[in-house]
């Protein structure tokens, strides 16, 4: 929860707070950052300079940034902040903007010296004005991936038919997590509306809270708690579908990696993707992706590269061991671009647990990806009885799950992650419902199956399945799954109602239980 009270660090405060944060790759992303924008202000100097600043959570971090380069260029002390406020600042205020926003950004600009000029005019005729009286740069907010950004970079002079000067966005390359980690290490005051579920704020007309937020008691979680950044903007829109599209919690997906020759080989038979594939069903996550590859480290590092930037989470299963051919782990550290080292809680424990029979092959199991690692406690799994330091936790390296890919023991350990995720990412339940057909042949049903798949809500998943032998002369089973019961039961009554009566053998219907 946001401290009302907190008044954000000192500039000569902040380069230490994001270094106690522990994040090698957003302590680079903060100097890079730092780095451009003093770049910036010795090529074009303080008076050539403006700063665009709406209130934002990227606007308020660039503030930030400026703060600590101008303090680390040498300029006099920052103790009143004054130097701000030799900069042009500006915001263009709108009719329907949040009073939150507007208050925000009055309010910054009392504690940090900003002179903050108000105008309103259109965003081009006010940048022709700036540019007409000394301004060639601007620094904004922009992120890779917001709507404007396409065609930008760090520095991109302005557009053809623009007034001329340099667009400088310094978090170019930072995510909405690095985003939020960043505020809350320096303590750094936010507009009210990211405690209330906001995590993307436009007007008044187009922006709701995120229903990614949106608690049991209809209340919202603050914006730092988003999992999933690709939601970011999930409470923008201009139309009325978004109160309908957003009313609906998105389903978290999570991609499986099968690793091992033995399985490609058929030397072992895998039983793990079954297993993970219905797990991850019963607590309402949805498997986008099931992928086997090799014990090669090319070959994982680039399946995982890709999954984790595509899913909410990624799982692997397999070569994690002690030999040789175990070397998931290095694809792992090699996906996050991360060199691989022993971790020092992991050697403790198991040097611990084996004693004076451990090995130096013991000791390749602590080997993780550098600085990327969480480690949850096990509890299902753990072997032998052992009560509170498992010697194998549940290892976490940013989005990915490491499990082992012994069926038996990845059973066990998964029952630890099951844990984690229905405590921490809640989800609703699967509703599924089964039309069951005495025809064998599914050209006699597939024009039934695509008219009523044109009108299918989003949330449908239909699906139909031919199957032989059956003692009750089934020949087809049509399947409906979503989460919403009342499309599950719309869509069945649909089918029904344009299949030939004579066809339909029975119904069922069922709804998988979620942990919690």
């Amino acid at each position: 929860m946001a401290d009302p009270k907190r008044k954000g660090l000192k500039a000569q405060e902040i380069p230490a707070a994001v270094e106690a944060i522990g994040d090698k790759r957003l302590l680079e992303k903060f100097w890079n950052s730092v780095t451009n924008v003093r770049r910036t202000l010795e090529l074009y100097g303080l008076e050539g300079c403006a700063f665009s600043f709406n209130g934002g959570k990227d606007s308020t971090v660039l503030l930030h940034l400026l703060r600590v380069a101008i303090y680390t260029e040498g300029f006099d002390s920052l103790s009143n902040n004054a130097q701000l406020a030799d900069m042009m600042v500006f915001t263009f205020a709108k009719q329907d903007d949040f009073p939150e926003i507007k208050k925000f950004v009055k309010e910054s600009s009392q504690q940090y010296g900003l002179d903050v000029v108000m105008r309103s005019e259109t965003f081009k005729e006010g940048l022709e004005m700036f540019v007409h009286n000394g301004i060639r740069a601007i620094f904004m907010g922009t992120r890779q991936g917001d709507p404007n950004s396409q065609g930008q970079g760090i520095f991109t002079p302005s557009s053809m038919g623009w007034p001329p000067f340099m667009r400088v966005n310094p978090i170019w390359d930072w995510t909405y997590a690095e985003v939020w980690k960043f505020l809350q290490a320096i303590h750094a005051p936010v507009c009210t509306l990211y405690e209330v579920g906001y995590t993307s704020v436009g007007q008044m007309k187009n922006t709701l809270p995120n229903e990614e937020l949106r608690r049991e008691d209809g209340r919202y979680r603050p914006a730092w708690e988003l999992v999933d950044g690709r939601a970011e903007r999930a409470g923008r829109d201009n139309t009325v579908s978004l109160r309908r599209s957003t009313s609906r919690r998105r389903t978290y997906q999570v991609g499986i990696l099968i690793v091992g020759n033995e399985v490609l080989s058929a030397s072992v038979e895998d039983r793990n993707t079954h297993f993970l594939c219905q797990q991850f069903r019963e607590i309402g996550w949805r498997v986008a992706r099931v992928v086997i590859v090799e014990d090669d480290v090319a070959a994982i590092s680039n399946e995982l590269r890709a999954m984790s930037e595509e899913y909410d989470f990624v799982v692997t299963a397999g070569g994690v061991g002690p030999t040789m051919d175990d070397v998931t782990m290095t694809g792992v550290a090699q996906a996050l671009g991360r060199k691989v080292v022993m971790h020092p809680e992991l050697v403790s424990r198991l040097s611990e647990f084996y004693g004076a029979k451990i090995t130096p092959s013991h000791f390749k199991m602590a080997q993780v990806p550098d600085g990327e690692v969480t480690l949850h406690e096990a509890v299902h799994s753990c072997p032998n009885g052992c009560s509170d330091r498992s010697p194998y936790p549940l290892v976490q390296c940013r989005n990915i799950f490491v499990l082992p890919g012994v069926p038996s023991i990845l059973q066990k350990k998964f029952q630890d992650l099951r844990q984690h995720l229905v405590a921490q990412f809640p989800q609703q339940p699967f509703v599924h419902a089964e039309i069951r057909l005495s025809a064998g042949d599914e050209t006699l049903i597939a024009d039934v199956l695509e008219s009523v798949s044109r009108e299918l809500d989003p949330s449908v998943c239909l699906g139909s399945y031919p199957v032989s032998g059956r003692a009750d002369n089934v020949g087809i089973i049509l399947t409906i799954d979503s989460k919403e019961k009342e499309e599950v039961t719309k869509t069945r009554d649909r089918l029904l109602g344009q299949l030939p009566p004579d066809l339909v053998l029975g119904l069922a219907e069922s709804s998988n239980h979620v942990d919690g």
